[in-house]
């Protein structure tokens, strides 16, 4: 009887890690490609940049997404032109829409970031100093980017002081987001227009031509597979259900 019984915990835990696994990998993302340059910015050719500029993922995890910020088309020629994220006047940073109810509810905790070669020698930072320190500020509409027009929710405020504290080339941050309203925020949350219902994202880049604004006019989504879903649930139920027939028996 203690064998049987044992066997068939264990077969319900497997199934259970089975429909975690089947439900976490269906996980919503949202991907968002700034390339589109706003109201007179610079010339990539003589600012040394690329489009993409910056690339932000909202990603659905555990307990709320997961939001990873790179800039993978900016310039860097020594320290005198390092393109970054940010100069100095509000808003300065990088900017998002959310679903209204969302706005104000939400919590941004830095899980990590990364320091790319090319960014040597900006690093080591000095005492004290951390992109990890970067405020984020919410409100509804509040945050312009090239215009009154486009007005945003959410300002990820970039430091605007020297190479080894300003967010641009070689550099990425993580951010676990979370909500305290009830059923929490997903990546599609962050699927939104502004409120000129053109972009989707704004940030803005100094140490160009013309300090100016980047955006984005769409994204790219993955979506939870509600029939794969449910058919990979169903034959982990079946699984289970056979399993306690063989083994749960008495």
């Amino acid at each position: 009887m203690k064998k049987t019984t044992t066997i068939c915990r264990l077969s319900a835990l497997a199934a259970a890690a089975f429909i975690a696994a089947s439900l976490n990998a269906s996980a919503g993302s949202v991907t968002m490609k700034l390339g589109t340059v706003l109201a007179g910015g610079f010339t990539p050719a003589t600012d040394l940049s690329s489009a993409p500029y910056v690339v932000a993922t909202f990603t659905d995890v555990a307990g709320g997404v997961s939001l990873n910020l790179s800039c993978p088309g900016l310039g860097f020629s020594g320290s005198g032109n390092y393109q970054h994220v940010g100069t100095g006047a509000a808003p300065d940073g990088w900017l998002f829409n959310v679903t209204d109810a969302q706005v104000g509810h939400l919590t941004f905790a830095v899980t990590g970031t990364t320091i790319g070669a090319t960014s040597s020698p900006l690093y080591p930072m000095p005492a004290g100093a951390s992109i990890a320190t970067f405020a984020v500020s919410q409100g509804l509409n509040a945050y312009d980017a090239a215009t009154t027009a486009e007005k945003f929710d959410i300002d990820i405020h970039f430091a605007e002081a020297d190479t080894m504290t300003e967010f641009g080339n070689g550099k990425s941050i993580t951010y676990l987001i979370t909500s305290n309203l009830a059923g929490g925020v997903s990546a599609a949350d962050f699927a939104k227009f502004d409120a000129s219902g053109t972009y989707y994202s704004a940030a803005q880049i100094d140490d160009t031509t013309k300090g100016t604004w980047v955006a984005t006019t769409g994204t790219t989504q993955t979506v939870p597979d509600a029939a794969s879903t449910a058919t990979l649930l169903g034959l982990a139920l079946l699984g289970l259900g056979g399993c306690r027939r063989m083994f749960c028996q008495v």
